[in-house]
Parts: structure tokens; C-alpha cells; sequence
């Protein structure tokens, strides 16, 4: 049934209590789809279906950002941002969200669930190797992209930052400002090898990257060693050399307690006071038998969740390090975890699986994860356009039949729901997931070549053979911008609005 806007706009005037249903009946049809112009509903549908789960308005707001940086107090930094830059950034993002009331939620709704971005920008050589004349001779990995809440809007909830770090294998930590698309700082040498007989080595800089407050980052790194850095110096704070007996893979700062925790390439997890860092907390050896892809917290909970080269996830205790449970059902490695504040959680791995897990158990000592539901990427190799797709392997034969075509490298979570994802492909491809089955591709892959012929045989040395397209190697977000990392050294921001 095709009714005029004005039908529908006198429909939805009868849910005006409930936004959820006025929202879902504007999309019955193209003409109330289109019709509907109420930007309080569009907002609230983007909220439930697509505002990414980093957004940290939600997670920071002002008093608890004044707290939150007040943990640095005992380590000398200087506080800040202070109250009067606090009361200047809410006047200022009073005076932008006043400014762009007009700015359409609808327009935004549509450019993730399309999968189609408004505007992309790529900063080709964001993180690469050069030689004494500056000329590129290949990309180095970006390992990590971080947002940095170091403006967060108190008016706009959909809004989280406008800045972004990337953490790269050439050491090099560059801040950008995504709104405006330019670099504001540069930081190198981060993590690289002070013993070395050369001066720069691909990919053995930073390997993993996390914000613990306004301007501030945690790094770890390819010389064993934790970092702090902090952006209003642009520069290191502190170093923690032989944090790990081998490479720093991932690290990860609680929002609510003054610790971070890091894993590491020797199969041990760490957990690390910032006020005192000169010997960890705890120590967890016995977790996992391979190298720590990834860690995620559960700040209510105080739990945390690793996944490991030994295809398992781990969950314990992040005040004692109480075991709680292992999860086993991932064939590969397993490269990310994103937990949902509904207590969802996704994982990726290399065997080219998104997995759900289920947190069971009522005993304080005992819980258990169970596999709820696992997407496999595929694809019809008959067909001239090789385009991915999703299979549900929940059934055994499904499972049995099922060959990976890709590896999932990271993904991120949206809407409120958490029933959407972004998830980052080796193959090079961006996916745009949906929980019940189902993908369709989010923007497009990028391709590595080689910017000079003068150095093109130096550069193919380093290519990975009938491969077109830079693996994804990173990827985070927010309501206005997807940025993407990628194994040539590019660093991509996809604008939604």
C-alpha cells in the first residue's frame, strides 16, 4: 500500500509517544520513507541500528571525564583538560549542534545501511618506510586506530570526536582530525628497536594502541615495551621496557579502574597499574597457549575477555584474576573481540568466521561461554563478480561444507541493538553484517601498487602474490565517520553525513 506523505506523516502523529514504531512505519514504503523529516525519530532509529559502540558519550560524559583524568595526577601530567576548558568545549558544542540542527539523521541512517559513504578521503602513505631522499619504498602495516575523546559534544549523543590516533609497524603515531581530514601531530620512533644496526625496520613499531583518556594513548610494541603518550606534549610520558617476553600484540585500558591490560606474543596476559607500572599486578600465564590477538573489558561485570592463537577465549576476573571460563569453537586464530553494553559478544578469526558467545552461569566462581550462532564469509567463485556473502553455520552440515574464502581481521559493533557489524577482511574487503545472516559490502577495497616505477621492483619484493587489494587491518567509528586501516600503510576515512 503506496499512501501519500501526508497520510503517513498523519499516521506517525499517532505513535508520536513511541519513536520506535513511528520509525519503523516510515520505512513501510519509498514515499513515507522519504517523507518523514523528523530528525528525533531518524536519530533514535540510528541509535538502534547503526551508532558504533566506541561512541564514548555514553561512557564519558563531563564529571566522569573529570575524574577520569584525574587519575594522571599522581603520575605528573598535568590535568586536563581543566573545568574552564570543560565549560568552553560544552559552550562550543552547544554553538555547533545549534549551527547543524539542520544535519539529517535520515541522510546518516542511509549511508550505513546502504553501505555506501558519502565522502572518502585516502591518506595513501599514512604510515610506510622511506629512503634518505624521502622517496616510498612500501607501506607499513597500520596496526592500530584508536578515537581520541579528547572533545567530547555534551549536546549532540550521536557525536563522539572528531580526532582519531594510527598506530603503524614504521613506529610512527599520527593524531588526525577526521572532520577536517588533516594530520595535526606526528609522533616517530615509537616502539622501534634502539640496538638495531638500521634505522627503520617494516613493521616492527607499534602493534597495539588504546586511548586511556583526553590526548593520551596506550601503546605496545615490537621492542617488548609499554608506552604512554600523551598529545598535548607530543610526546612519550613513560616506557615500560621488557613489559612482555616477546612482541606487545594487544593492550587495553579500563575506563573505570586506573589499569591496563596487555598480551603478548610469550601467551601471557598482564594487567598493570598506570600510577605504578614498574611491576604488574597480575600475571596470567597459563590462560592460553599462543600469542594474545586481542583483549576486551567488561567494565560493569569487572571481567575480561582474551582471544588467542590457540583458537580459544578466555574470560577472567580483572581485580583477581580469577578464571571464570574458556570458549572453544574458532578453527583459526582469533584477531578481535567486541563485547556489547547488552552483553553481546563477537569475535573474528582467520578462519573466516564472526562467532556469538553467550555468558551462562549463575555461581560467582563459574561461568560459561556457548556459541549462540557463527557467520561464515563465502563466496561463489563461479560468478565473474566474486562478492562475499554470509552463510549461518549453525547446523552441522553447513559447517562441515563450509570453506573460508577470507580472514576476518577486526570488526566493530553497532546500533544499541547490537545486531549490526563492520568487520575488516584480508582479502580487502569492508562487510556490513547483520546478526540473523546476511552482509552486503560497505564501501570498497583499495589496491596496492607500486607509486613509482623508478622503485617498483624494490616494492613488489614486498607484495603478497595474486593479491590486488590491501588486507584490512583496522577499523573503528563513529556516527559521522568510519576510518579504515590497511596493510599498505593507507589510512581511509569513509564520511557518513
Amino acid at each position: 500500500m503506496d499512501l501519500p506523505v501526508d497520510s503517513w506523516r498523519l499516521v506517525g502523529s499517532y505513535l508520536d509517544d513511541n519513536a520506535k514504531s513511528c520509525a519503523a512505519l516510515a520505512c513501510v514504503n519509498r514515499s513515507s520513507r522519504y517523507g518523514c523529516h523528523d530528525e528525533g525519530t531518524w536519530r533514535k532509529l540510528f541509535g538502534r541500528d547503526y551508532l558504533p559502540q566506541d561512541c564514548f558519550p555514553e561512557v564519558l560524559r563531563r564529571e566522569e571525564l573529570e575524574e577520569f583524568v584525574g587519575r594522571f595526577d599522581e603520575r605528573r601530567i598535568e590535568r586536563t583538560p581543566s573545568s574552564l576548558s570543560l565549560d568552553k568545549m560544552g559552550e562550543q558544542d552547544a554553538v555547533e549542534d545549534l549551527g547543524h540542527e539542520g544535519r539529517s539523521w535520515r541522510a546518516r541512517y542511509f549511508s550505513y545501511a546502504r553501505g555506501k559513504p558519502v565522502e572518502e578521503s585516502v591518506v595513501r602513505h599514512a604510515h610506510c618506510l622511506r629512503n634518505s631522499k624521502d622517496v616510498v619504498l612500501y607501506g607499513s602495516r597500520v596496526n592500530a586506530l584508536v578515537l581520541d575523546p579528547s572533545s567530547v559534544p555534551t549536546a549532540n549523543p550521536g557525536r563522539s570526536t572528531t580526532s582519531c590516533w594510527s598506530c603503524g609497524g614504521d613506529g610512527v603515531i599520527h593524531k588526525w582530525d577526521f572532520a577536517r581530514g588533516k594530520r595535526v601531530l606526528s609522533i616517530r620512533g615509537a616502539h622501534q628497536l634502539d640496538s638495531s644496526n638500521f634505522k627503520q625496520v617494516n613493521n616492527m613499531g607499534v602493534e597495539c594502541a588504546d586511548s586511556c583518556g583526553p590526548q593520551t594513548l596506550i601503546t605496545g610494541g615490537c621492542d617488548k615495551g609499554i608506552s604512554l603518550w600523551d598529545g598535548r606534549k607530543g610526546g612519550e610520558v613513560w616506557h615500560k621496557g621488557c613489559a612482555h617476553y616477546d612482541e606487545v600484540l594487544s593492550i587495553k585500558s579500563s575506563r573505570s579502574l586506573p589499569v591496563i591490560v596487555s598480551g603478548g606474543a610469550d601467551d601471557c596476559v598482564r594487567v598493570w597499574d598506570l600510577r605504578s607500572y614498574e611491576q604488574p599486578l597480575l600475571e596470567l600465564d597459563t590462560l592460553h597457549g599462543g600469542s594474545v590477538f586481542c583483549i576486551s573489558i567488561d567494565e560493569e561485570r569487572k571481567t575480561v575477555l582474551t582471544g588467542s592463537g590457540d583458537k580459544t577465549i578466555s574470560m577472567w576476573g580483572l581485580e583477581t584474576g580469577h578464571w571464570y571460563a574458556q570458549a572453544h569453537g574458532h578453527t583459526g586464530d582469533v584477531y578481535d573481540i567486541k563485547q556489547g553494553k547488552q552483553g553481546r559478544i563477537l569475535s573474528a578469526s582467520d578462519d573466516g568466521t564472526v562467532r556469538e558467545w553467550s555468558l551462562e552461569g549463575k555461581q560467582e566462581w563459574f561461568q560459561e561461554l556457548y556459541c549462540v550462532s557463527t557467520l561464515g564469509i563465502t563466496a561463489d567463485m563461479n560468478q565473474d563478480k566474486c562478492e562475499l556473502d554470509a552463510c549461518n553455520l549453525d547446523d552441522g552440515a553447513s559447517r562441515k561444507s563450509f570453506r573460508s574464502v577470507t580472514h576476518m581481521t577486526c570488526l566493530e559493533l553497532l546500533g544499541e541493538e547490537e545486531m549490526s557489524f563492520l568487520g575488516g577482511c584480508w582479502s580487502g574487503d569492508i562487510v556490513l553484517g547483520k546478526m540473523h545472516g546476511g552482509i552486503k559490502p560497505f564501501s570498497q577495497p583499495i589496491t596496492k601498487h607500486a607509486e613509482s616505477e623508478e622503485h617498483k621492483g624494490e616494492f613488489d619484493a614486498y607484495l603478497i602474490p595474486d593479491v590486488s587489494h590491501s588486507p584490512v587491518t583496522a577499523i573503528t567509528a563513529e556516527s559521522d565517520c568510519v576510518i579504515t586501516g590497511f596493510n599498505n600503510g593507507a589510512v581511509r576515512f569513509s564520511r557518513m553525513a
